[in-house]
Formats: structure tokens, C-alpha cells, sequence
């Protein structure tokens, strides 16, 4: 079942951002979706796929996982496509650093699976990042996201 959702996820992407892309005036409407879903996604896990879970591990990565917010965030990149002219986000050298030290770290860890799923979560995290700073630059994206988070 939850490789069926994965797939129609995957499958939707693309309509989605080609969506975004020819109507601008919705993309506030998936950054209030992407803020809803931050507090209701734990409730509702069947959105997404867990490549490896650990339910019952104490931390806060239950697993390797793709969700819907994934998928919102990836569509939301693609409708904005590339543009030289836009500023790049500040920190990347100091992320990307983080994220080498961090897969570094995986052959000295007590728990090794337990930081591949940390590790697994920071690409996504980058990508939440970088969608966030983009859209940042028009006001109502910055509305409907805060609205959504509310």
C-alpha cells in the first residue's frame, strides 16, 4: 500500500509543478499544504513511505522515509525552475561540510543505522530549505506558509 501512494506521489509530481508553473496565483495554496502538514504529518504517516522504520527507536528519525511534504517541496522547486539571476541560498558550503562529516560519522556510531537515518533526513531538510529561501522573495508565499504553520 505504501509503495502505491509513493507511486501516485511520484506520478503527480510532475502535473503538479507544471500546475505551479502555468498558475502562479496556487503556489500559496501548497505552501499553507506544506505548513498543515509539518503539525499533521505524524498523525497521517500513510502519505508517505518509510524506506526503513524504527518506530520504537528514541530519537527523533523513526526512518529512512519519503513524505508528502517531499513531494510538495520537490514540485514546488521544479515550478520555480532555475534562474542565474536569483540569489543563491547563504550557508550551502557550511551544509554541504556538515553533511560529508556527518556520513563520515556513520563508521564511528554506536548505532550505525540510527545516524544513516539522520543522515538520510539532512538532504531532505536542504531541500525544505532551499524552497523556503526561494519562495521567500515573494511576500505571499511567505503569508501562506506562516498562515499554514499557524
Amino acid at each position: 500500500m505504501a509503495y502505491a501512494v509513493l507511486l501516485l506521489e511520484l506520478l503527480l509530481l510532475l502535473p503538479l509543478a507544471t500546475l505551479l508553473r502555468k498558475n502562479p496565483h496556487y503556489v500559496p495554496y501548497v505552501w499553507f499544504a506544506v505548513g498543515v502538514l509539518l503539525f499533521l504529518y505524524p498523525g497521517i504517516r500513510a502519505l508517505g513511505l518509510s524506506i526503513y522504520a524504527w518506530p520504537l527507536y528514541a530519537g527523533h528519525n523513526k526512518g529512512i522515509e519519503i513524505t508528502i511534504i517531499d513531494i510538495l517541496v520537490v514540485a514546488l522547486l521544479i515550478a520555480q525552475g532555475r534562474d542565474n539571476a536569483r540569489p543563491k541560498p547563504p550557508f550551502r558550503a557550511a551544509m554541504a561540510l556538515y553533511f560529508l562529516v556527518t556520513l563520515a560519522s556513520i563508521a564511528y556510531a554506536q548505532i550505525p543505522m540510527a545516524a544513516v537515518m539522520y543522515a538520510a533526513q539532512l538532504p531532505r531538510m536542504y531541500l525544505l530549505y532551499i524552497a523556503v529561501f526561494r519562495a521567500s522573495a515573494q511576500q505571499r508565499n511567505i503569508d501562506a506558509l506562516l498562515n499554514g504553520l499557524a
